[in-house]
């Protein structure tokens, strides 16, 4: 709400309304899965972090976890961070549990980025010894948490993380993870919802949750429509900011057609009206540009 310039008036209320996305961070902070890990050997897991159109990162912090999962055997040895040749080294702080290492770029006295970060970066590494006794096929994951980062400090940004796994002695058994941890925890209250997984699709709108999270809507509650109104076929859908979409047409759902021009997304619903009459089916489709 709004203060009055006047005392004991009741302030003035605004609604944010539909015309803010479901979902929204400046900035993504991930990690590349490793496979083949070997027992007894030294593996750097790659993190990198990629700021949206606009947006840019002069400070930075994160607090990495890397944990066994089933059987692995815990870590004995710390974990390290490797800075990319290019970059500085963060602020490096050991917890009490060997597996956990936390990394922070500050922006006083000066921005440790300079010049700020724009789009995907490789920050550097995290660097673990798999214990001897790791065996084929077993699992550790790694997760990010208290991740947050700024271009300035009179900026706000809100970030999220992508988590990645480390496979011993195997190929990747699962596929990498499409969504962020901070996505699940929002709308499903927790990383392990059984309906939270990427290729779930909880609203039942015919998009999993790994469209969903791409294209910044909500998981539970359906963000498009389509209609026919005089004769012509209305496709409507909420487009995120800065964002680019096509609509596409086939008749077969095989060879696809763009019809119009690209849309940009402003924060708010966007709506294409094909105007051209046809005699023969057609499906539509909203599809997304890099």
């Amino acid at each position: 709400g709004n203060l009055n310039a006047l005392p004991d008036l009741p302030a003035t209320l605004f609604a944010s309304g539909a015309n803010n996305p479901a979902w929204f961070r400046q900035a993504t902070l991930g990690a590349g899965s490793v496979e083949k890990a070997q027992p007894a050997s030294m593996v750097d897991i790659p993190v990198y972090v990629n700021a949206r159109p606009g947006c840019s990162l002069a400070g930075l912090q994160f607090r990495a976890t890397l944990s066994p999962q089933g059987y692995a055997p815990p870590l004995t040895a710390p974990l390290q961070y490797v800075p990319a040749s290019s970059l500085p080294g963060p602020f490096q702080s050991m917890s009490p549990s060997p597996n956990v290492l936390l990394c922070s770029w500050a922006l006083v006295p000066a921005p440790a980025f300079e010049p700020p970060l724009q789009g995907s970066n490789q920050l550097g590494s995290i660097r673990f010894t798999v214990p001897d006794t790791a065996q084929p096929g077993q699992l550790y994951s790694l997760h990010f948490s208290y991740v947050d980062g700024a271009r300035d400090l009179n900026t706000q940004y809100d970030l999220e993380s992508i988590p990645a796994s480390v496979w011993i002695e195997s190929a990747a058994l699962e596929p990498p993870e499409l969504v962020s941890d901070e996505w699940k925890a929002y709308f499903f209250g927790s990383l392990t919802n059984s309906i939270a997984m990427a290729k779930d699709d909880p609203d039942g709108d015919g998009f999993p949750n790994s469209v969903e999270y791409q294209a910044g809507t909500n998981p539970l509650q359906r963000d498009w429509s389509c209609r026919f109104d005089n004769g012509n076929f209305t496709v409507r859908w909420f487009g995120e900011t800065g964002r680019r979409y096509v609509v596409e047409f086939s008749p077969d759902m095989f060879n696809w057609t763009q019809v119009g021009d690209a849309f940009t997304g402003l924060g708010q619903w966007l709506e294409f009206a094909d105007t051209r009459s046809s005699a023969t089916n057609r499906f539509y489709r909203v599809r997304t540009q890099p």
